[in-house]
């Protein structure tokens, strides 16, 4: 069995301005509606190896191959098992508001070479008067990762897409984005930019259930959605409903990759209250050797039947702290070099003080003017820190270029890569 991994950032594939567009031949493999096997998707990060390991993946879909889809906020997660021959495209429309609508579009097309991926991505600008038009995607190059690995007549591919400072990637829970993943002989040309394409509207959230039944409701609620490995969380668990309900008995666990790292428990199911509530607490103790990332909590009630119902929530076994840049005042293309002043939030993750110092690495022929090199300290508990710093962008540069945010907490040193665009 042929098992081979490599990893590949996005390259352009731009259409030439100015060319002539050939008329597709026969229907469009974008004109039939997707069929999704869930339409919420929570929040969980994969390990992006090429190996579609146990839970670590929320199915999508079983069409023209097996697709995989989810987010954490900031990055759009996918992943297929595909035939060798056939290339996995990725249409997102991150505005939700539909294709040939906006220029917030994009498509990803990854091929198997029979050794590597290579991966191709471009946007589609819908808003200019003379047509739609397919337009620079500079700013996936680097954003973009991908592993693939062959398995047999098979290849398995697995794909994050990272906002390179378009400020487009969705944030925040209750985002709808337009999505299909196609599986496209590799033979099949690009699609024009005016050919229509009928997407899927995925919610992106942190909680989802399964078969609840009628007059039941639940809620998580978390004093914070963190939890640092080697630190203890919980999670509580609020129910609304009766006793008619039948409910005998609820299991609670971590899924996926964090699976043998947190603790797993069930007990009978507790009686309702006179206000129609009940509670249940997930008390884990995540061991220092988990890996960061995104997981979900899974809880499974029982009824006297043997039926049973699913709720899950997303929570972040988190480093230390974590950054999030500001977002700075548009940045022009000069042809002179300019200084620019950009800040940087430093979130806290733990319930401990947090005394760090923080390191800027600029993008190849930038500099740093000031800012780096400096003691933070965060006293409260989840609390934050602000800090400024000022790089030198050189004359001539434009596009999406990456900043290494750095804090050496203790022992630990977390790194954290955020985009900055130049426009022009």
């Amino acid at each position: 069995m042929l098992s081979l991994l490599l990893l590949a950032s996005a390259q352009d594939l731009t259409v030439p301005t100015g060319s002539t567009p050939t008329m597709p031949q026969g229907p469009s493999p974008f004109s039939v509606a997707p069929d999704f096997t869930e339409t919420v998707r929570l929040a969980i990060t994969p390990r992006v190896d090429g190996t579609l390991a146990e839970e670590e993946w929320d199915p999508l879909g079983t069409g023209s191959a097996t697709t995989y889809f989810q987010w954490q906020p900031g990055k759009l997660h996918f992943a297929g098992k595909l035939r060798v021959g056939q290339d996995l495209v990725a249409t997102l429309d991150l505005g939700g508001n539909g294709w040939l609508i906006g220029a917030d579009n994009i498509e990803v097309r990854i091929k198997w070479s029979g050794s590597q991926p290579e991966v191709f991505a471009r946007r589609l600008d819908a808003t200019r008067p003379e047509g739609p038009q397919w337009v620079d995607a500079d700013a996936l190059t680097g954003s973009t990762k991908v592993a693939a690995r062959a398995e047999g007549e098979e290849w398995h591919v697995e794909a994050t897409l990272s906002d390179p400072g378009w400020a487009m990637v969705p944030q925040k829970a209750g985002t709808t984005v337009g999505v299909r993943l196609d599986a496209i002989p590799t033979a099949e040309p690009l699609a024009e930019p005016f050919q229509p394409r009928v997407v899927g509207m995925l919610s992106l959230m942190m909680d989802r259930g399964n078969n609840l039944p009628a007059g039941f409701k639940w809620e998580p609620q978390f004093k914070g959605r963190s939890v640092v490995p080697g630190e203890d969380t919980r999670i509580r668990l609020t129910f609304n409903g009766t006793e008619a309900l039948g409910f005998t008995r609820i299991d609670l666990r971590t899924e996926g990759l964090a699976k043998d790292v947190t603790s797993s428990s069930g007990m009978p199911f507790p009686a309702f209250d006179r206000k129609n509530r009940s509670f249940v607490d997930y008390s884990t103790k995540v061991q220092a050797n988990a890996e960061p990332g995104w997981r979900v909590l899974r809880g499974t009630i029982t009824d006297g039947s043997g039926a049973t119902t699913i709720m899950q929530t997303s929570y972040e076994v988190a480093s230390t702290v974590h950054f999030g840049l500001e977002k700075p005042r548009p940045i022009m293309t000069s042809s002179e070099p300019q200084k620019v002043r950009l800040s940087t939030i430093i979130y806290s993750n733990t319930g401990k003080r947090v005394t760090g110092v923080f390191r800027v690495a600029p993008p190849e022929g930038w500099a740093i003017d000031s800012g780096d090199n400096k003691t933070f300290v965060i006293y409260n508990a989840r609390g934050s820190k602000r800090q400024v710093f000022e790089v030198v962008v050189p004359g001539g540069f434009r596009g999406a270029f990456p900043l290494r945010l750095t804090a050496e907490v203790g022992a630990e040193t977390i790194t954290q890569t955020v985009w900055i665009l130049v426009q022009g």
